[in-house]
């Protein structure tokens, strides 16, 4: 008889099935060691027959990546061919510079005056008597002497004295500052004090005396340099002596002797001044040369810190020098000497009175000081001639050309004139300073 065949037990069907599920679990780990991107694709799917179920797609997560980080030593960085390195410039200072332009005495005598005096109003226009020569007075502190007194309208003029309206010609002709001297305190202390307002209504700092906007020591200010300009007279007549004795006079000059003007050189340094003109008045005015005492007196002036020593009372011009001394400490002192600026404008009609010059002197800051840069001049001829029956004076550069209106016997006049002005100022231009 034939045996009946075994039927699988529930529990053996369950066993097969487990069986099943753990061979295909075992493909799938064995893809997900595999680096070959297929296997793992393919034993997903023979685990999904394999459990009679598609599977769903497994997100996976990508490895963590080692960043190295390499600490290079530190080195200058490469520079591009071609490439050009700019420097930052630290900017230079420009010490402050000026021009000065110093003139001799201008007297409105009384020849000049009549040849322009207007009887209905009692006054004098001098326009163009000192105009033309503007356009040459061209530096930024323009000083002029004046050896008289200016008188309020209507009063009578002299030699000694001239009318306002002179003042009106000063500033016409470009000057900026008067300086009082002569005959001024000879007339008094109050014609003095009158002058100089005069000269300040019509634009002109006075210089010479003190009293309203006058000072014996002007100090000004110019492109932050600070000039002091001091008048002085070696001897006052004795008319001015005794003005200055009066009542009024007193303290209109608190400079009268050498002491007391080295004095003011070194108050005004004390002050801040880089730069002490002084324009110093000769008591002798009838010479030729240059004298021994006036070396002395310049040098003197010179050791006490002036830097510019102009002189004025003779009519005539003097050379020009470079005068140099030390301190007892070794600082070492230059100054230029304009020995005498002579006559801008005068009647005289002598030779050496008729050649004047306007000297140009460029200064430069150095330090608590000044350094004259540069030295010119341009020649001045008083130029008198009828015209209608009426004379008429010009002061003219003549270095120009004459004027169509000008004699041919003027004409070698100021050619002459000339001559003298070069021949007087030839040595200036060769002076050099700070070496």
């Amino acid at each position: 008889m034939a045996k009946e065949k075994k039927k699988l037990s529930w529990p053996s069907i369950l066993t097969l099935l487990f069986t099943a599920v753990v061979v295909g679990g075992c493909f799938v780990l064995f893809a997900f060691f595999r680096t070959d991107a297929d296997v793992p694709m393919r034993a997903m799917q023979v685990a999904g027959i394999l459990t009679g179920r598609s599977s769903a797609p497994i997100a996976t997560q990508e490895p963590p990546k080692i960043v190295t980080t390499v600490v290079m030593p530190s080195a200058a960085p490469a520079v591009p061919v071609n490439q050009v390195t700019t420097v930052q410039q630290t900017p230079q200072y420009a010490p402050p510079e000026i021009t000065l332009t110093l003139a001799g005495e201008a007297a409105f005598e009384s020849n000049i005056s009549d040849t322009v005096y207007d009887k209905q109003l009692q006054d004098c226009d001098f326009e163009n008597v000192l105009s033309q020569i503007g356009a040459d007075n061209r530096g930024e502190i323009r000083i002029v002497s004046l050896p008289q007194v200016m008188n309020a309208v209507g009063r009578k003029y002299n030699d000694q004295q001239c009318p306002p309206s002179a003042a009106v010609e000063l500033h016409r002709a470009g000057f900026n500052v008067g300086v009082i001297q002569g005959n001024t305190l000879a007339s008094g202390a109050q014609s003095a004090l009158e002058t100089a307002d005069i000269l300040y209504q019509n634009g002109l700092n006075p210089c010479g005396i003190n009293g309203g906007q006058a000072a014996q020591t002007l100090i000004v200010e110019q492109n932050g340099l600070r000039i002091a300009v001091i008048s002085y007279t070696e001897k006052l007549s004795n008319k001015a002596a005794s003005a200055l004795q009066s009542t009024a006079g007193q303290g209109i000059l608190n400079v009268v002797t050498e002491d007391e003007l080295t004095q003011a050189i070194t108050n005004a340094r004390n002050q801040g001044c880089h730069c002490v003109i002084v324009y110093y008045r000769w008591s002798k005015t009838d010479i030729a040369q240059v004298t021994d005492q006036m070396r002395d007196t310049a040098m003197e002036l010179t050791a006490a810190g002036a830097d510019i020593i102009v002189g004025t009372g003779p009519s005539r011009l003097l050379p020009a020098a470079k005068l140099r001394t030390s301190d007892a400490d070794g600082t070492e002192r230059e100054s230029l000497v304009l020995y005498s600026m002579g006559t801008l404008l005068s009647e005289s009609r002598e030779g050496n009175d008729l050649a004047g010059a306007l000297v140009h002197v460029k200064i430069r800051g150095k330090g608590n000081g000044v350094q004259i840069e540069g030295l010119s001049y341009t020649p001045t001829y008083i130029w008198k001639q009828r015209f209608s029956g009426v004379d008429a004076y010009q002061v003219i550069a003549s270095a120009k050309d004459a004027p169509e209106k000008m004699s041919s016997a003027q004409k070698d006049v100021m050619k002459r004139c000339k001559t003298r002005t070069d021949n007087a100022l030839s040595s200036l231009l060769q002076l050099t300073f700070g070496e």
